[in-house]
């Protein structure tokens, strides 16, 4: 949070009234919270200590799928639902296959993210899949729309990590969420249903991850097959350097919530002072290097920790 708040500082000081500008910052809000909707669900995973790669494809995939059926006639908002079901049934399909058939996540999630790719790419044969913009569906208000000037879709962001924030601390669930990623087998023995938990991440991994590909397509007016390359580096930044914040080496939804708004405003600035993109992948992987680096030193700690206590 203080690496936010200096960054900023220094940006407003560097770029004037440009960056700091009221209008500015809610056009990073808004961007920054249309690509974080796709990591909600995958920071639980993470904390779990599991993987999942697949979200990136399973957002380009819902980007493109939910762009053609509107194209061939489909109404756009049940366009919308039978896309997300597609996502939450790409992510019922890694919670079955890492849960219940014991198939490690990492490999498990990659063959998974290459049958998105491909039916992605299928439907676009490679190509954007342009919509024509239907200002009184329920997703477009969301993406575009206003209150007092505050995009709606950030206040929708704010409101889901706060949401899924309490679910995490102070629920059952999500206690036991956290309780598999710090031990699985003292789960197991406590009589969580580890499968069942794991199955429910997954799901929602997948839903979110399709949910944040559609409101990408209306943002950019089209299906994109492509987002899920530049979604994947970005994405895990955000979450580890999240894991930061709140339980320190644990990715939670206020981390994401923060690490989504402070990368946001980093590309935003540094797009403002006419710095070329691979700049921006530059810094955003030495961001990455620092979180995975953080994250597992604390970790490695606090199980060091946790065994001389024992």
């Amino acid at each position: 949070m203080i690496i936010a708040i200096v960054v900023f500082i220094l940006f407003s000081f560097l770029l004037g009234g440009t960056f700091a500008s009221s209008s500015n910052i809610m056009t990073f809000f808004r961007q920054g919270s249309i690509y974080g909707f796709v990591l909600l669900g995958v920071t639980w995973v993470l904390a779990m200590d599991e993987m999942d790669v697949s979200f990136p494809e399973i957002a380009a995939f819902s980007s493109v799928f939910c762009s053609y059926l509107a194209v061939h006639g489909l109404q756009i908002d049940l366009a919308v639902m039978l896309t997300l079901l597609c996502g939450a049934l790409f992510g019922l399909l890694n919670g079955i296959l890492i849960a219940d058939l014991k198939l490690p996540s990492m490999i498990t999630t990659i063959a998974v993210s290459g049958v998105a790719k491909a039916l992605g790419n299928m439907i676009a044969q490679g190509r954007t899949v342009p919509i024509v913009k239907d200002t009184a569906a329920i997703f477009y208000r969301l993406t575009w729309y206003k209150f007092f000037e505050i995009p709606v879709v950030f206040l929708a962001f704010a409101l889901a990590a706060v949401l899924l924030t309490l679910v995490q601390e102070k629920t059952r669930f999500g206690q036991y969420i956290y309780a598999i990623g710090d031990n699985k087998e003292a789960a197991l023995a406590a009589g969580i249903k580890i499968r069942t938990i794991q199955k429910i991440v997954f799901v929602l991994s997948g839903l979110f991850g399709s949910f944040g590909g559609i409101l990408i397509m209306f943002m950019v007016s089209s299906g994109q097959p492509t987002i899920g390359s530049t979604l994947f580096l970005d994405s895990f930044t955000k979450i580890l350097l999240g894991a930061l914040m709140l339980k320190i080496g644990k990715t939670n939804m206020i981390g994401t919530f923060v690490g989504v708004l402070f990368m946001a405003m980093l590309v935003n600035g540094l797009t403002q002072m006419g710095l070329a993109s691979y700049i921006s992948q530059i810094i955003t992987g030495f961001l990455l290097i620092i979180g995975v680096t953080l994250t597992t030193i604390i970790q490695r700690n606090y199980q060091k920790n946790a065994l001389q206590l024992e």
